[in-house]
């Protein structure tokens, strides 16, 4: 085997390890959630319905059966940010990560199928979802009623607020190059 070979089934194993690890870590904050009147149920379906053993998403499918996805978009939409702040800090990583995700997958759902831009295609695939204009810095999405954008779920609350390196592993941007999605 090549050296190259080798060296992308360690990256691969060392990323799958380490995607094991938190969703171990925060398997116990979202029970502490659930508790706190939130629930990541209908979230859960919606990867163990969607999401391939190879982390990859249906979306054709998701789209003609998305209610349980919006469902969960409007509970974080409603979410009373006082039950937020009662959670521990890991309970609040888990939301932060779940919710980045959740609305990845709805951006997506929402321009599905993606429509190429003939100069974007020039450097991104034609169904990338970096050919959805304003993907990560110009949508925006109600969460606890705020307009919050996913670059802003991401750098300005997750790395900004949470001393946690790990949580690029745990974002799925919706891209190949990307963590695959957890079940």
């Amino acid at each position: 085997m090549g050296q190259k070979f080798v060296g992308r089934i360690a990256l691969l194993f060392g990323m799958a390890s380490l995607a094991f690890i938190l969703l171990a870590i925060w398997g116990q904050a979202i029970a502490e959630t659930e508790k706190a009147n939130f629930s990541f149920n209908l979230y859960g379906e919606i990867l163990k319905q969607y999401v391939t053993g190879n982390g990859l998403v249906d979306y054709r499918r998701l789209k003609n059966n998305r209610i349980a996805l919006d469902n969960f978009c409007a509970s974080v939409s409603s979410l009373d940010p006082a039950i937020y702040d009662a959670w521990t800090e890991k309970g609040k990583i888990a939301l932060w990560i779940n919710v980045y995700n959740a609305l990845t997958l709805k951006v997506v759902l929402d321009h599905y199928p993606i429509k190429a831009s003939f100069f974007e295609s020039a450097i991104y695939p034609r169904n990338s979802i970096r050919q959805i204009p304003g993907v990560w810095d110009k949508l925006t999405f109600p969460v606890m009623g705020r307009e919050l954008t996913l670059d802003g779920i991401e750098h300005g609350i997750l790395r900004s607020k949470f001393g946690e390196p790990r949580i690029h592993i745990a974002l799925v941007c919706g891209s190949m190059g990307c963590p695959p999605l957890e079940k």
